[in-house]
């Protein structure tokens, strides 16, 4: 199998990064969307898809507009398959966005209220696990959304229940936060990745994104790999999740640093497709930058 130069399939074109700095906008005014699964922005607008019907729509149209979108997943578990849905629905990896701190809080109506039930979304549930653990007598219940969750304890007036989500979900709805940071992993970010129906590699790009499955035979990711160790190009994150379809058989996501307008890369991926059953550039930017708060 031949990989194809991005030079010559119509991925070289545009240079710059206004749709990520667009994006880091945009992020700021997600805001406590940090625990949903993906976020999609269309024409600067979040949409919440709240099921994969919802979310094959919501690709669809992005994939007909002109405008960018967002996805983005927890970094600690990432949300691959919503990704990959994303690339086939037509859509490539044209930037990153924002890495978001993720430091959710306990907040309730009132601090008197004995909390019998604490709702958030089952990501940011799990993320605060070893502190809702140490409840004794609370109930955890899974909401759609972490800041849903907190309107909706507002809204009915619940006393006797509390929602994990961010201090901004607590300010915008007026709640008091009874304890800051519960999460487990206090390193814990979000990754934003910018989404676009027009290809484009930028000539800053210092970062690559793609994805390959290997053929059932014994060294073949240890082959695979190797390309990349024989050229010295750093490899910045691997994971695998199961190839639909084809049971038993795994997908590889990889995140090198370099661009493919770059030699070494080039080779190392002409090399990868000589040695896998598939393989495919997603997209290469900038690296995105780390917020804390």
């Amino acid at each position: 199998m031949k990989w194809t130069n991005p030079q010559n399939s119509g991925l070289a074109g545009r240079c710059g990064r206004p749709r990520v700095a667009r994006v880091a906008r945009v992020s700021r005014r997600i805001g406590d969307n940090g625990f949903c699964p993906i976020v999609l922005v269309l024409n600067m607008q979040p949409v919440r898809p709240e099921s994969a019907k919802e979310l094959s729509q919501a690709l669809q149209d992005a994939a007909a507009a002109d405008d960018a979108l967002v996805a983005h997943w927890l970094e600690h578990r990432n949300d691959v398959s919503a990704l990959h849905r994303s690339i086939d629905a037509g859509l490539v990896v044209e930037g990153e966005g924002d890495d978001w701190g993720i430091f959710p809080c306990w907040m309730s109506v009132n601090r008197l209220g004995k909390i019998l039930s604490v709702y958030s979304h089952s990501q940011a549930l799990g993320q605060c696990e070893e502190y809702l653990r140490s409840l004794k007598g609370v109930s955890i219940v899974a909401y759609y959304d972490t800041a849903g969750a907190a309107k909706m304890i507002r809204d009915q007036d619940r006393h006797d229940a509390a929602a994990v989500a961010s201090v901004r979900a607590a300010r915008t709805y007026g709640l008091s936060v009874l304890k800051r940071n519960v999460e487990s992993n206090h390193r814990n970010y979000t990754r934003f990745i910018v989404l676009s129906r027009k290809p484009g590699l930028v000539k800053r790009a210092r970062k690559t994104s793609l994805v390959f499955a290997v053929n059932d035979e014994p060294g073949a990711l240890f082959k695979a790999l190797a390309v990349f160790a024989l050229r010295e190009i750093n490899m910045l994150k691997i994971e695998s999740r199961p190839h639909v379809g084809k049971p038993w058989e795994y997908l590889f996501y990889l995140d090198i640093e370099g661009s493919p307008m770059e030699r070494t890369v080039q080779q190392a991926l002409s090399h990868l497709g000589e040695l896998t059953s598939f393989v495919r550039v997603l997209g290469a930017y900038p690296f995105g930058t780390t917020i804390k708060s």
